[in-house]
């Protein structure tokens, strides 16, 4: 991000839910004819950048956090939540964007939503149980503007877990139920 990025707050969440301002490489900077550097809609981070924010200052003991990464980022994503002290779990959702992108092997057109625990912690215990909670993990919706996530996967949290303090990270918009952090919130 940069210099105006606002202190973390002095509370402790049971649910965290992040999209980082990952930094890519590639052809959007060797071809800018065809693709935009993610620059030009918002500022972004080194993974060290990412790394050196102190999330664990704000995860409850148990906490969940639900962090949004793409494919070429998987490996770097789960190392940025270790050092933030959590514990790589499974992949929360799938989020098909109903279109593909030009990609280096196949066309891309999913994002992902991993699941990482505190470590040492457990779930926490307002988590609907069962089988049966009818929180899917695949959703299928177009995607609109540049990296902006569907409402519904932030909704599909909530619903699991409904009494849990949550904040989202480098949030666009407020949204009820959760507190927002980042430097496109006031």
């Amino acid at each position: 991000m940069n210099l105006e990025t606002p202190p973390l707050p002095n509370k402790k969440y049971q649910i965290i839910y992040a999209d980082p301002p990952w930094k890519f490489g590639g052809r959007s900077y060797d071809n800018p004819g065809q693709r935009k550097p993610i620059e030009e809609y918002y500022p972004t981070m080194s993974d060290q950048q990412l790394k050196e924010l102190r999330i664990d200052r704000i995860a409850d003991k148990n906490c969940i956090l639900f962090l949004w990464v793409v494919n070429s980022h998987l490996k770097d994503c789960i190392a940025v939540g270790e050092s933030w002290g959590f514990r790589y779990i499974t992949v929360g959702f799938v989020w098909h964007k109903r279109r593909a992108l030009l990609g280096n092997y196949t066309m891309p057109g999913c994002e992902l939503c991993l699941i990482l625990k505190r470590k040492g912690g457990k779930i926490p215990e307002d988590k609907i149980k069962g089988k049966g909670n009818g929180i899917k993990q695949f959703y299928e919706e177009f995607s609109t503007e540049h990296s902006k996530k569907p409402d519904e996967i932030r909704n599909r949290i909530a619903r699991l877990f409904p009494m849990s303090a949550k904040i989202e990270l480098f949030a666009r918009g407020h949204y009820d139920g959760w507190d927002v952090w980042g430097n496109e919130v006031s």
